[in-house]
């Protein structure tokens, strides 16, 4: 806390660097690695509830969207949808048109979102049907 300037606890489950973190609307802990993974983690047991495998590279941006999805993004140049509703972690879609690395992602609203690369380019995808 920062009084003490300690931590509170650690969650540790990755084989490699944590590249980024997104909560989801149930209060779970989402973390995206080096290491291709995604694990989804409960913050009041504080345990590792699944790692989710899907990339073939880094996952470099997370994000979830209407509630219940979670979009990733990777060094593997792809944008995948997962749904995790009802803990069923199933991929539904994989977008991909960037030419290099998916290195940040956006909800810009209306059903949308952006996504920058290292290909100098913003895309916009319709993540709505």
């Amino acid at each position: 806390n920062v009084l003490t300037k300690e931590n509170l606890y650690t969650l540790q489950g990755h084989n490699g660097w944590i590249y980024s973190l997104t909560l989801m609307s149930d209060g779970r802990l989402v973390s995206g690695s080096y290491d291709k993974t995604m694990i989804i983690w409960n913050l009041e047991t504080k345990v590792k509830e699944i790692t989710i495998h899907g990339h073939s590279q880094a996952i470099q941006s997370l994000m979830c969207i209407e509630g219940d999805r979670i979009v990733s993004a990777s060094w593997d140049k792809s944008i995948r949808i997962w749904n995790i509703e009802k803990k069923s972690y199933k991929e539904i879609a994989t977008l991909v048109g960037h030419s290099n690395e998916v290195l940040c992602l956006c909800d810009i609203g209306n059903g949308k979102i952006a996504s920058g690369s290292d290909d100098s380019l913003i895309k916009i995808w319709d993540v709505e049907g």
